[in-house]
């Protein structure tokens, strides 16, 4: 087997950046984590301090769903 690997270069631009509630996998709460978008990637961390990236959403190939009942509305 050979593997298909595809190189994606990141910039080093930084477009946004804060912190963003996250709904955890296999979980029913929300948990705020720190966020950094740079092209093409979403890049997730436990706080603006910590320096290892915790997980990485490639946003060129991402696809958004919508469900009602786990939407949060602040007042």
């Amino acid at each position: 087997m050979i593997p298909c690997v595809e190189n994606v270069v990141m910039n080093p631009v930084i477009s946004r950046r804060g912190y963003l509630l996250v709904l955890e996998q296999g979980s029913s709460h929300w948990t705020r984590r720190f966020v950094v978008v740079r092209r093409p990637y979403m890049l997730f961390y436990r706080s603006a301090r910590d320096a290892v990236e915790r997980s990485v959403i490639n946003l060129s190939t991402a696809v958004v769903e919508y469900s009602a009942d786990k939407q949060v509305c602040y007042l």
